[in-house]
């Protein structure tokens, strides 16, 4: 459920800490990443970007916990 920023509430999507900090890394890690050179592509985060953040996230968790559909639950 890491899609949620509230897990109880299932409120605030797509505000989850795991998420910000995929796109950081991936995008925002240094003055020459892709996402400060090319920083108006990136204002904002088009739907694709996010469903690939959310679709290369949840893959180790499911591995992880074969048995839950949702990735991430507490």
């Amino acid at each position: 459920m890491f899609q949620f920023q509230d897990i109880k509430e299932r409120s605030g999507f797509a505000q989850h800490k795991i998420i910000s900090e995929a796109i950081q890394g991936a995008w925002f890690a240094n003055k020459t990443a892709p996402g400060v050179v090319f920083s108006s592509n990136f204002k904002p985060i088009s739907f694709v970007t996010l469903a690939l953040v959310l679709a290369t996230v949840c893959p180790p968790f499911v591995a992880a916990q074969p048995n839950d559909a949702n990735c991430l639950s507490d």
